[in-house]
């Protein structure tokens, strides 16, 4: 698979997981259809963890690349509450933050931890100064989309480098996250194994990826996320209400 397809493929599961989860708030998603779309979605995150680590490897400029996750997650902030953090009261839960600021603070530690003495490829920059902006967003990792799990899967898939090593780091987080628990097994066991069949499935895309990038629509991929997000928030706001 190309990167081209593995973008695809994350963009449809997030879809997917993002309408259902509006769809659910305006109760108008019966349980089966919502649980399938909500296992559907997770196949997202390990993707974009996997996009996020290759890119990381692959640019010309990482400050530049920092930056633009950094601007997207700024974008996508206030559509993001409005669409996904609803609170049953009616309220909204202001400090959840989105995806795009986990994927930065991943890419951040591993700055960091890149630039340490003794590292392999050190950066040029003193560690200490790269310690600087992970200190900042430090406070903020519990209220990111899949909290200090998911900023430490980005920045070991980063650092693993070889695609088996990444692939069982991702097949390891998987059960971590997926695995239910023995009661809810026993009572519904396809129900609830199917995020993890889901987020197993990511890492057979990513284990499949063949190296190539394919078509170019890079800044189509990062603008889908904060468009999705408002077109979600009109919906819940104005139509579903």
């Amino acid at each position: 698979m190309t990167v081209f397809w593995i973008k695809l493929l994350a963009v449809v599961s997030m879809l997917a997981d993002h309408t259902a989860c509006v769809l659910d708030n305006a109760g108008i998603l019966g349980s089966g259809a919502s649980g399938l779309l909500h296992a559907f979605g997770r196949m997202a995150f390990p993707l974009y963890a996997f996009l996020a680590a290759n890119g990381w490897r692959h640019t010309r400029s990482r400050q530049r690349y920092l930056r633009r996750l950094l601007v997207f997650a700024g974008i996508s902030q206030l559509p993001f509450t409005f669409a996904l953090q609803r609170l049953p009261t009616g309220g909204y839960r202001f400090l959840q933050l989105n995806v795009f600021f986990t994927l930065a603070a991943g890419l951040l530690l591993t700055n960091w931890l890149q630039a340490l003495p003794g590292a392999t490829g050190a950066a040029q920059a003193p560690f200490w100064k790269k310690l600087l902006p992970v200190l900042v967003l430090l406070p903020l990792v519990p209220w990111m989309d899949y909290s200090f799990w998911g900023v430490l899967l980005i920045a070991v898939l980063c650092l693993a480098g070889r695609r088996r090593a990444q692939g069982l780091f991702l097949t390891v987080w998987a059960l971590l996250e997926y695995t239910p628990d023995a009661a809810k097994l026993a009572a519904n066991p396809l129900h609830t194994l199917l995020p993890l069949l889901f987020a197993l499935c990511a890492v057979g895309a990513a284990l499949f990826y063949n190296g190539k990038k394919g078509p170019s629509l890079q800044y189509a991929f990062y603008a889908v996320y904060p468009v999705h997000l408002l077109l979600l928030a009109l919906l819940a706001q104005f139509v579903l209400r």
